[in-house]
């Protein structure tokens, strides 16, 4: 049983300020977090100190960002953020007076529910608290009055490398089952493939698991399509922090980071 907030959820907020793609991860911040995001740094070489995670942050949530706002321009009349840790998109984004779902366990939602307290208030937001280990996500959804008869955009970001592949493909199913036809889903993976990625995956299933958070499920890049369509989703996009960040002053991405963007296809 999970008793206290996610200790990721942190460390990304933190990494998010630290790249400079999140104005507003200094509000999500404990003090001590506070200080190292005011301190001198030079990115590239904390980039390296990171393993690469600095960078490979800044291009996923870049790279959210950007499905994210394609999909409101078309259509989407709400935005859920599944896993929603300490994400400042409602407030980040250009959301206007759509309604942006909020669901995560109940330690993590208090923990940002108290952190993002100083920030403008959006009235039509609301918490979808989850206990992902007892709870029906898509029951408590539907019941927070998630309609899903409208198209939405959907991220599921740093959760599925934390499930086991049987929980993947079950939390796919019951999105695909939330989704209207038209909706967009973003969200991350991480690839084993090759001999770099399998050892990446092993030491960071070690360093992540000290956090109380092992990995637990990789998939090959070309298996990702197949991992959509049978949930009733058509893969648009898929790329890797390594390819999104190679030009960044940021320095390299993971290469076995991959983001995938994808639609909801009609039933």
């Amino acid at each position: 049983m999970r008793r206290r907030a996610s200790r990721t959820a942190e460390a990304v907020c933190l990494l998010r300020g630290l790249a400079g793609v999140d104005p507003y991860a200094r509000a999500f911040l404990d003090p001590a977090s506070r200080l190292l995001l005011a301190m001198p740094h030079h990115n590239r070489l904390l980039n390296v100190a990171s393993g690469t995670l600095l960078a490979s942050i800044a291009a996923r949530t870049r790279f959210i960002d950007g499905v994210v706002e394609s999909a409101l321009a078309g259509g989407a009349e709400a935005l859920v953020l599944l896993g929603a840790g300490l994400d400042a998109r409602p407030w980040r984004l250009a959301l206007g007076d759509k309604p942006v779902y909020l669901v995560d366990h109940p330690l993590t939602a208090t923990l940002r529910a108290e952190r993002s307290a100083a920030l403008a208030p959006r009235p039509q937001d609301v918490r979808v608290d989850v206990d992902f280990a007892r709870d029906d996500f898509a029951t408590c959804l539907r019941a927070a009055g998630f309609d899903t008869t409208r198209p939405a955009a959907f991220v599921w970001e740093g959760v599925s490398m934390y499930l086991p592949q049987a929980a993947v493909q079950k939390t796919l199913a019951d999105l695909a089952a939330l989704a209207a036809p038209g909706s967009r889903l973003t969200l991350d993976l991480w690839s084993d493939e090759g001999w770099l990625g399998r050892l990446s995956h092993q030491l960071g299933g070690l360093g992540l698991g000290l956090l109380g958070e092992p990995l637990r499920f990789a998939v090959h890049r070309n298996d990702v399509e197949a991992l959509l369509a049978d949930a009733g989703f058509h893969l648009d996009r898929l790329t890797s922090a390594w390819g999104q960040s190679r030009k960044a002053a940021l320095g390299p991405g993971h290469p076995g980071m991959l983001f995938a963007a994808a639609t909801r296809q009609p039933t």
